[in-house]
């Protein structure tokens, strides 16, 4: 737990000192913007899940972006309780993140989700909910490697922690929806 605390406060630290040094002594602001598909491997559950949505944001000076962005688990999940049952996952909210060296052709970004996921179970022979939804805390650090491939697209892969904190009936803890995701995410916009 320590050292997911020191991981987030270094990720939200290097994402601040990142936009201040850059913001701060740039005369002129440049603006930009992007948006794109994303899609993340991770385990939920127990199981691999496949998690797919899309993220946007504003660009500024080409160094930090103020956005948001969700996805949501488009394969089965079995459910804990009952486990004739399957879950679905979303998570959504505003994304912090850091882009270091944008001109260079491989460069680095760190970014944060800050927001709220949500749970439901289904059963599996048929789409009928059952007991509505549970709602969560959601927080996802993250870091990538970016590839400018275009002027106007970019290519991010790296890797990120999900945590959603909350009581759950339909699985036994919340760390069993929390989980490090390796990512893709395409990139069209204006940088």
């Amino acid at each position: 737990m320590k050292i997911r605390k020191l991981c987030l406060t270094f990720l939200m630290t290097a994402c601040i000192v990142s936009a201040e040094e850059t913001l701060l002594k740039s005369g002129e602001l440049k603006s930009g913007g992007f948006g794109g598909p994303v899609v993340k491997i991770s385990q939920v559950n127990g199981e691999a899940g496949v998690l797919v949505g899309g993220r946007g944001g504003w660009l500024i000076n080409s160094v930090f972006s103020i956005g948001g962005g969700g996805y949501g688990l488009v394969n089965d999940i079995h459910a804990d309780h009952p486990d004739s049952m399957r879950i679905d996952l979303g998570v959504g909210g505003l994304i912090l993140e850091a882009v270091f060296m944008p001109q260079r052709l491989v460069h680095g970004t760190a970014s944060v989700l800050v927001g709220a996921g949500g749970l439901n179970r289904h059963r599996r022979m048929r789409d009928d909910s059952d007991d509505g939804g549970e709602t969560f805390f959601a927080l996802e650090p993250e870091v990538n490697l970016e590839i400018n491939v275009h002027r106007i697209f970019r290519v991010c892969s790296g890797l990120s922690y999900r945590w959603l904190a909350g009581e759950s009936d339909f699985v036994d803890s919340d760390w069993d929806l929390s989980g490090i995701s390796v990512n893709l995410t395409f990139k069209f916009g204006r940088f």
